[in-house]
């Protein structure tokens, strides 16, 4: 993203819009005929007309409920979100109306969230057509977790109404003008406002947010310790911090200067959760969320973190799913799937049935089909000689409805666990002494050990990817009835799954024996057909210069073929014109077996007139 965000005196960075293309938001592509102002919402002109404000008022009491007073305006001009048009600007005509609604949350029914509609149509263009979306710089949701739960100890916030801490500059605050009732009266009179912050709904905020809390990093992360600057780059997801560490101490400091770090780009970290109370005791209480300050340290907690629930006194995260009733219908069954979230593939065996079970119905009562998965272990070995291994990472997935032969879908399974040992290696900041990958298939270990073999295109592409990404890796075979991924493939939610097979928290020497892969069987293998050709010198002076000159030109046989074929055609029409036709040799380009005998013909004949000659040509 282009550096165009400004720093304001008051602490906060500012940022352009960027628009698609050089255009003029007044010219007639981009404005409703006969309206002095570029609009979104129902009202097209600068009057207002009472039928469209009384559509607006019953849209936002379905939205927040029946009630005379939504203090949205006055929230949003307290805080220097938005503010007035002022009334030398209101005939602006490079402006644009946004609709809205007020939502507000299940659980917080006195907090209405406004969220602006920049996607609404008019002249079939929206606002969000007309910006840059902006490059996705988030970083890797998954990742964030996957170093979440590394430390001992552990703490989560998130930044206060985050796109609104980025303001927007004067020259484009006319582009995110909307409608409301004076002093949040509804039925009052209409006054015409403007947000000075990025809003929720344009396409560009997110990027544009992101941008500005690295650039925060950028313009002052020298005042702090490199460890501060390393958290706010690696450890937020948008507006969310999840940060953890083996010293308490050290999470205690970075999570002070983190505070401070953002505070200086405006943005206010808020809503600390942690499960250790000495942590949360080093910070001001208004940093707390809610309940925490009055919990006592027998009181366990539960906190929604990236979409998981964090249990804060017993430091365990999990998966909670309400299924009203018994899905009787394929669209039912797919909602409840839907509603499974689990980025950490946790739940994964189980997931896999209802997903096997969808399959099996959308084939029409075929049975149940083959499946796939991987896992990851993190196997860590104490210096007093004890060892840990801990679930990091799980996928499994149904096969394609296209049929796969069991061979293919154990090499598709490899690839998947190549695929999440790059997530791993990329995401978790610690060094792997050895990364071994096991397989129940003595099919893909041939495969990965013969580098002389040319495979067919399926899995020749497969092993390619492997082998790019198997510098650092071991592969290794296990038994299916110790392999802790078939789990997943049978739906099966185990404690094999969950805590990793039981030779793992062994020592090496009593890890499954190998078995010996020889380069040379190539037994089961699907290799690619190769056509040897043997050629022969030949005397230039005895071959047709037509064919000769075919041959020298094109490299390849079939281009040859099929250029033979349009001489021959060309040749025979010229005979035709001069005399009568008895028989005539060709495959009208189908397969090109005319031309194939005829260039091998004569790369030993002197005159291809004489050949087709003595084939009945002339």
């Amino acid at each position: 993203m282009p550096v165009h965000a400004i720093k304001k005196f008051t602490g906060q960075y500012d940022k352009y819009f960027e628009f698609v293309g050089d255009f003029d938001m007044t010219s007639k592509n981009f404005r409703d005929e006969g309206s002095k102002e570029v609009t979104a919402n129902p009202v097209v002109t600068n009057k207002v007309d009472d039928s469209r404000v009384q559509l607006l008022s019953s849209q936002l009491k379905d939205s927040v409920g029946d009630t005379t007073a939504i203090p949205v305006q006055v929230e949003l001009n307290e805080k220097g979100y938005a503010e007035e048009v002022p009334k030398c600007e209101v005939k602006n005509q490079q402006a644009w109306y946004i609709p809205h609604f007020g939502v507000r949350h299940p659980t917080k029914k006195d907090k209405v969230r406004v969220v602006f509609d920049c996607a609404a149509r008019v002249n079939d263009l929206s606002l969000n057509d007309l910006l840059r979306q902006g490059p996705d710089i988030s970083n890797l949701l998954l990742g964030v977790l996957l170093r979440f739960r590394l430390g001992l100890y552990a703490c989560t916030a998130d930044i206060e109404t985050m796109y609104y801490q980025v303001k927007v500059p004067e020259d484009d605050r006319d582009y995110l003008r909307f409608l409301w009732w004076k002093y949040g009266q509804i039925g009052s009179d209409i006054v015409k406002l403007r947000m000075t912050s990025h809003p929720f709904g344009a396409s560009c905020s997110p990027s544009i947010a992101n941008y500005v809390l690295k650039r925060v990093v950028q313009d002052h992360g020298s005042q702090f310790h490199t460890s501060v600057s390393e958290i706010v780059l690696n450890n937020f997801y948008v507006d969310d911090l999840l940060v953890s560490s083996d010293d308490i101490d050290e999470l205690i400091d970075n999570s002070v200067n983190v505070i401070d770090l953002c505070s200086k780009g405006g943005f206010n970290l808020t809503k600390f959760n942690s499960n250790s109370f000495k942590v949360l005791n080093s910070l001001p209480k208004e940093k707390f969320s809610d309940r925490i300050e009055k919990l006592s340290k027998d009181e366990d907690v539960v906190r929604k973190t990236l979409g998981l629930n964090w249990s804060l006194g017993k430091d365990k995260i999990s998966i909670s799913l309400n299924v009203d009733e018994i899905p009787r219908t394929k669209r039912e069954l797919l909602a409840v799937i839907g509603k499974v979230y689990d980025p950490l593939g946790i739940l994964a065996p189980v997931v896999l049935e209802g997903r096997i079970l969808l399959q099996n119905l959308f084939r029409n009562g075929i049975g149940w089909e083959v499946a796939y998965g991987s896992v990851v272990y993190l196997r860590y070995k104490h210096v007093d000689g004890t060892i840990q291994c801990s679930f990091i990472l799980g996928k499994a997935k149904v096969a394609p409805l296209k049929s796969i032969i069991i061979p293919r879908l154990k090499f598709v399974s490899a690839t998947l666990a190549i695929k999440l040992k790059c997530v791993i290696v990329r995401e978790l900041p610690i060094k792997m002494s050895q990364i071994y990958i096991w397989t129940d298939s003595t099919t893909v270990l041939k495969y990965l050990h013969n580098d002389h073999i040319r495979f067919k295109t399926f899995v020749a592409n497969r092993v390619s990817q492997i082998r790019e990404n198997s510098e650092d890796v071991c592969w290794m075979y296990v038994s299916s009835k110790d392999n802790p991924a078939d789990d997943a493939t049978r739906g099966r939610q185990t404690s094999r799954w969950s805590e990793g097979p039981a030779f793992l928290s062994q020592n090496e020497e009593v890890w499954p024996v190998q078995p010996q892969i020889s380069k040379e069987d190539v037994s089961n293998l699907e290799i690619k057909k190769v056509l040897r050709v043997e050629v022969e010198p030949i005397q230039t002076d005895t071959v047709d210069p037509v064919m000769l000159q075919l041959v020298c030109h094109y490299s390849l046989w079939f281009k040859l073929l099929r250029a033979s074929e349009s001489v021959i055609k060309a040749f025979i029409r010229f005979i035709s014109r001069r005399g009568t036709v008895s028989k005539l040799i060709s495959d009208h380009g189908t397969n090109f077996i005319g031309a194939n005998k005829i260039l091998k013909d004569n790369l030993t004949m002197r005159h291809i007139g004489t050949e087709l000659a003595k084939r009945g040509v002339g």
